[in-house]
């Protein structure tokens, strides 16, 4: 059972981002099947810190491009960022985890799905200036997504 489930709507067409974005989606579903089947707590942790890991490099990638591309709203991009990251940690941090997952689901599926369907999207055209298609700026080759 799947907790999110990519669709054509989450498309950004940079194939490199989305390529992200659906490891990202991946990543939230095998958390949540993880808790929901009740594995051991060491799996979850290890789960959760793959997430975690693969989200700061997700929006440090992400954010290099859009800084590259003078994206207008790069700030606005970045504390949305910082913020998201600033409220997982604190769900990762409650002693009572497992008991908060409803609400860390919650929070994690409003999150990405607003995220990638609102904040992403504006910065497609001007990424797609700046990349040949597959995320690869033409400016220096930048190929770290």
């Amino acid at each position: 059972m799947q907790f999110i489930v990519w669709t054509k709507e989450h498309d950004t067409g940079i194939p490199t981002i989305d390529a992200q974005h659906r490891k990202l989606i991946d990543l939230a579903n095998n958390l949540y099947e993880a808790i929901r089947l009740s594995r051991e707590e060491q799996v979850i942790q290890n789960i959760l810190e793959g997430l975690t890991t693969y989200m700061s490099e997700h929006f440090a990638a992400e954010e290099a491009l859009l800084k590259e591309a003078h994206y207008p709203e790069y700030d606005q991009q970045v504390e949305a960022h910082r913020s998201f990251i600033q409220k997982f940690q604190e769900h990762k941090a409650s002693k009572d985890f497992l008991e908060l997952s409803d609400e860390l689901f919650g929070f994690l599926k409003k999150w990405i799905v607003a995220h990638f369907l609102g904040m992403d999207k504006r910065y497609v055209p001007f990424l797609s200036k700046l990349t040949d298609g597959r995320g690869n700026s033409h400016k220096n080759g930048n190929k770290n997504l």
